[in-house]
């Protein structure tokens, strides 16, 4: 592990020093103030070593620079130490325990660390880490086997080949229904059932119990284990362009106002792309358009236990208001209207509906934010992020990270990041990168 801090300037060490012998403050010149400047590096640095090795048991050695401005470059790096974990151990932390005795005159803690400098290490970690899943091999370890369901990193890839040649024939497929509708329909059909056969095939010959899911980004992998109770199962990446190809079909029913004949297919999408936003939101449109309110409300609550986006949240609770009132649950669809997030795409719309609801309810103020979510609550849904999508996030950016697997970990904190607004994950995720 590598850290950085800026050097201390001599004009932020104090200007006077109490002399408490004689009761008096004495003024401090130039010479004496760099020297304090230095020695409080010097203890900064300890102090950020200690840290590098409570990050985790796995951190055998780390290095910790002191930089100074440079005009051109931002920042130069003045002084490097580099610790070994048993050698930090023995030496360094008795020096530690008694610095805050120590007067800083003397520079205690620099002539200690002296024995530590060294010149700026070519590479912090192997290259590996900051892999993308798909050219990472590595094995995880087996908390990270049960808590993301895959036993190696490139099981967790989500992103296809950009030469994938099923993917080239879904492009060239939806440039033919452009003036042949009906044979891209055809088209598309072959592909799901190509592709339904490859991914049978590989069920078969899996050992052990799997499920051949899509995930539209690295974040809804993560979130997939959420859904699954058994520990051993193990997910199969769903080809994109079978994702991609079966959504084509149901647009193709829906442009055509075949609702009917469109749901067993956006079902199968939906089973396809169990943690997918989308896969929801094209769901709950054709049940809104059959008018199967008792079914938006089961698909969105289903969405709310695993969704974590922004936008996400306040489309399924802007469906999950209109459902409930459809189904006369107004205290319901009140709440679920209070709790679209303003700001976002349907949040004008869901301001329109909930003042229509009040209006038909007779209630001239909307509940507070404490009520809504108290309404909601009773009803058996959490607001969103719920703790296990939260928990599940947390957990594998703790263990990833432990376990150097930066480039997965970033998107966990990242996430973690956006939802919470804390300015120490933003710094992790930038430091990962």
């Amino acid at each position: 592990m590598l850290v950085r801090f800026g050097r201390s300037v001599v004009d932020a060490m104090p200007q006077r020093e109490y002399d408490a012998q004689d009761d008096v403050w004495r003024e401090l010149d130039e010479d004496v103030r760099a020297i304090w400047a230095a020695e409080h590096d010097a203890r900064v640095a300890l102090t950020l070593a200690a840290a590098c090795f409570a990050a985790g048991a796995c951190i055998t050695r780390c290095y910790v620079q002191i930089a100074a401005p440079d005009g051109e470059q931002g920042e130069r790096v003045v002084k490097t130490y580099s610790f070994g974990r048993a050698a930090y151990l023995a030496d360094c932390v008795p020096v530690a325990k008694d610095l805050e005795s120590m007067d800083m005159d003397d520079m205690p803690c620099k002539r200690v660390l002296e024995a530590y400098e060294s010149t700026a290490p070519e590479t912090i970690e192997p290259a590996e880490v900051h892999a993308r899943p798909r050219d990472d091999h590595r094995t995880l370890p087996p908390a990270l086997r049960d808590l993301l369901l895959a036993d190696t990193a490139d099981e967790l890839e989500v992103m296809e080949e950009d030469d994938d040649p099923y993917v080239a024939r879904v492009v060239e497929l939806r440039e033919q229904a452009k003036v042949d509708r009906t044979g891209a329909f055809e088209g598309f059909s072959r592909l799901v059932e190509e592709l339904e056969a490859k991914c049978a095939v590989a069920e078969l010959l899996a050992t052990g119990p799997v499920q051949t899911q899509f995930c539209d980004n690295q974040l809804v992998r993560m979130v997939l284990p959420v859904l699954e109770e058994d520990r051993s199962v193990r997910i199969l990446r769903a080809p994109d362009a079978l994702y991609f190809a079966q959504h084509e079909i149901c647009s193709f029913y829906a442009d055509q106002e075949d609702f009917e004949r469109s749901l067993p297919e956006v079902r199968h999408l939906y089973d396809l792309a169990r943690s997918s936003m989308q896969s929801h939101f094209a769901l709950i449109n054709v049940l809104a358009r059959l008018e199967r309110f008792d079914e938006i409300i089961e698909v969105a609550r289903h969405g709310l236990r695993i969704a974590s986006d922004r936008s996400a949240i306040g489309y399924l609770f802007y469906r999950l208001a209109f459902a409930y009132w459809n189904c006369d649950q107004l205290d319901l669809a009140l709440a679920c209207y209070r709790l679209v997030p303003r700001g976002e795409e349907s949040g004008s719309s869901a301001l329109e509906e909930m003042q229509g609801l009040m209006n038909e309810m007779g209630v001239s103020e909307p509940p507070t934010f404490e009520e809504a979510v108290e309404t909601i609550h009773k009803a058996g849904l959490e607001l969103p992020p719920v703790s296990a999508v939260t928990n599940q996030l947390a957990d594998a950016a703790v263990q990833l990270v432990d376990n150097g697997f930066f480039f997965l970990a970033r998107g966990c904190i990242f996430q973690m990041w956006r939802t919470m607004g804390n300015d120490e994950l933003g710094s992790l995720n930038r430091s990962l990168g």
